[in-house]
């Protein structure tokens, strides 16, 4: 578990770190995707990681009246791809809208400094609690 969590943490920050010292030669709102990309790769670590095993040993598998036919890796690994692709997508709202309603406001006068996070919370709050995917 703590494997997982330093893993996974130091991939999100290695990837942030770099991809953010790439994006500096595109428009700014570019730069507000970095941590959705950070997010997806501590994804792409964590889970592997924390499902090592089912990776190693196989998952079982049942045939169509439910008697258990055996292990399977392969069945282990689709299922593996499969919740990191809806980590991934359940990630998205909260992280990729948020940036072009942000980049939008800050243009406009109302949007104070003070007032960038309680708002960017709140964007992402509304997501998370109200898109379900």
């Amino acid at each position: 578990l703590g494997l997982s969590y330093v893993g996974a943490s130091a991939g999100a920050i290695g990837t942030a770190m770099t991809i953010k010292s790439l994006v500096k030669r595109f428009p700014p709102i570019v730069a507000r995707f970095v941590p959705f990309i950070a997010v997806a790769s501590a994804n792409c670590i964590n889970i592997p990681m924390m499902r090592s095993r089912e990776l190693l040993e196989g998952i079982p598998v049942y045939d169509a009246d439910g008697n258990r036919v055996g292990e399977s890796k392969k069945a282990a690994e689709k299922a593996i791809a499969l919740v990191l692709f809806s980590r991934i997508c359940m990630a998205a709202p909260g992280m990729l809208t948020p940036p072009f309603i942000m980049h939008a406001l800050e243009s406009k006068a109302f949007m104070k400094p003070w007032l960038n996070a309680p708002v960017q919370i709140g964007l992402v709050g509304f997501f998370v609690f109200t898109i379900k995917i």
